[in-house]
């Protein structure tokens, strides 16, 4: 019993900073955040570590998206595929 005592308290402490660490103070600092990615690489098993800003992550996302919507299209006379 004084095991579990001793591991709960343990644990609530160590995950109360971990609650208050969520929210940034300075959103200028979420900006300039680096964050990295693995990303599968065509042609091999291994993949690609990738580290950019918070910024520059959403940039390459909305340009995936701008593609993406380029690439579909706007029906040409109501007719699509087929």
């Amino acid at each position: 019993m004084r095991h579990f005592v001793l591991i709960a308290s343990c644990l609530s402490a160590v995950a109360m900073p971990a609650f208050a660490a969520d929210a940034p103070a300075n959103p200028q600092q979420t900006q300039t955040k680096i964050v990295c990615k693995s990303q599968p690489e065509t042609g091999t098993r291994f993949r690609k570590k990738t580290c950019h800003s918070v910024a520059e992550w959403d940039a390459i996302a909305e340009e995936n998206r701008r593609a993406a919507a380029e690439m579909n299209g706007p029906a040409v006379n109501g007719a699509r595929g087929n």
